[in-house]
């Protein structure tokens, strides 16, 4: 018996084995690693948290110190602070715009449409319209009718106006889903909580936002009275700051612990405006000054020495661990209000609005009194007269305005994308180049002329016959709106 026994079992194995193969392999096709598919909340989080390493990441350091905010010291930021940079050098840039963002993005909106939820897909319209119109700002021509269609490899490249417009129309769709009823995605929504009113804020702050840019200034005018209305709507992101490569403000990171030394803010433009140029009888700028820079000397060397220098303060300022980002805010939209104004020759609501900013940073809610004096007192026409503490040596009360409005927005600004924005765009009243000295006062490191804009990336150029990078192969050609 126990030899057909021995034959019988291994006989029985296998025809069970083979009877129930399917069953007890099923599932175990899928990789748990690559899933097939996710809810419509965990798409809408990784799109916001996506959007955080868009602005705050690269672009922002590199807005940053082409904008005189911080200065490339060492290694690759070195170089980039006399505009030495390769195509190669915006690779990830592209990724976080195209598909960390704007991809995610776009199917969190088709999941929302099967959920039913304008809410949500609102929200994510939003994101997709920072995104897109932050990229277009950056390279000029880009890709986006064609962009996210799965059956275009190589898709053209819109030109930046088309861009624009198209932008303006997602974002006017953002803000017809957001005033509908929804589901809220409650903490999904690491920024608001699914509060359609302050995403509604936000989306409007955009529409002004990306019209000033193309200089339609009653649209931005329009916009900005709509967008966000108080400091507490900012659009910020969040850091917990407690674990290296998890949850810390991505600049402190950048400056502590992936690259420390390699950018400070060593003769930089705007600790030297806050620290010399921007005191007068209704002005005193230590607190922000203190927020956003820390005094070294000499490149730290020592405090015998006279030479005194700045670094982004990531110790007790902006750019602490847990510092939160700002990324759409209540200072952007007063002030995109204001320039609008101004340039429509609106003088009296143009000064409002600026004077709002300054109420907000006197005010206990603003991080600038924490960090020592300030002082930021109405300004009334007459400051802006001639002879008056706000001239600056500017042709006429309007030309005088619009100054104190753009340098006001570089400052309050400090570290984010939009002063590199502003700097290519910002012409005086009377028109003229920015070319070689921007309208707040900046002026080339090396040569004759200021950064225009970010090169198209590597990985582009490499698979896409359609980028532009023969026609546009440096930084000192100016995107289509800004010449």
């Amino acid at each position: 018996m126990k030899k057909p026994l021995r034959f019988l079992v291994p006989g029985l194995l296998a025809a069970t084995a083979l009877a129930g193969c399917e069953k007890f392999t099923s599932g175990y096709d899928i990789n748990p690693n690559v899933p097939l598919g996710a809810s419509t909340s965990l798409l809408l989080t990784s799109v916001e948290v996506a959007t955080g390493l868009q602005e705050e990441a690269n672009a922002a350091r590199l807005s940053s110190i082409w904008t005189q905010q911080f200065t490339g010291v060492a290694r690759q930021a070195a170089g980039l602070d006399v505009y030495q940079t390769l195509a190669s050098d915006y690779d990830s840039d592209w990724g976080d715009f195209y598909l960390n963002v704007s991809n995610n993005a776009r199917l969190a909106e088709a999941s929302a449409d099967v959920d039913k939820n304008p809410l949500v897909k609102g929200i994510a319209q939003t994101l997709e319209g920072l995104s897109i119109g932050q990229a277009t700002a950056l390279w000029g021509d880009i890709p986006y009718s064609e962009a996210f269609n799965a059956t275009i490899a190589q898709p053209k490249f819109d030109a930046q106006k088309d861009v624009y417009a198209s932008v303006q129309t997602l974002l006017t769709d953002a803000a017809a889903n957001l005033a509908k009823p929804g589901v809220s995605p409650a903490a999904a929504d690491i920024f608001f909580a699914g509060s359609s009113p302050k995403w509604l804020g936000v989306a409007n702050t955009l529409r002004a936002r990306y019209a000033l840019h193309t200089k339609d200034y009653t649209n931005a005018a329009k916009y900005a009275a709509l967008g966000v209305s108080a400091p507490a709507n900012n659009l910020t992101m969040p850091h917990a700051g407690t674990a290296y490569q998890v949850d810390l403000n991505l600049i402190y990171s950048f400056l502590d612990q992936d690259r420390a030394g390699d950018i400070t803010a060593d003769g930089a433009f705007a600790p030297k405006l806050l620290a010399a140029s921007r005191t007068n009888a209704k002005t005193t700028e230590t607190g922000r000054l203190n927020y956003f820079y820390t005094k070294t000397f000499n490149n730290g060397t020592g405090t015998g020495y006279a030479s005194v220098d700045y670094e982004p303060n990531i110790y007790n300022g902006a750019f602490q661990p847990n510092s939160p980002y700002p990324m759409v805010t209540y200072a952007e939209t007063q002030l995109v209000l204001a320039e609008a104004q101004i340039r429509l020759g609106n003088f009296a609501p143009a000064l409002a609005a600026l004077n709002a900013v300054r109420a907000y940073h006197a005010g206990s809610s603003s991080p600038y009194a924490a960090s020592g004096a300030v002082k930021y007192d109405a300004y009334t026409a007459a400051d802006f007269a001639a002879g008056g503490i706000a001239v600056y040596g500017a042709a006429n009360a309007n030309e005088a305005l619009l100054k104190e409005i753009v340098t006001e927005k570089y400052l309050s600004l400090i570290g984010q994308i939009e002063p590199f924005n502003d700097q290519r765009r910002a012409k005086p009243l009377a028109g003229g180049s920015v070319l070689a000295k921007s309208l707040v006062g900046v002026t080339p490191k090396k040569g004759a002329s200021l950064p225009q804009r970010f090169l198209y990336p590597q990985i582009e150029i490499t698979t896409n016959p359609n980028t532009p990078a023969q026609t546009v192969t440096d930084l000192f050609t100016p995107t289509s709106v800004n010449q």
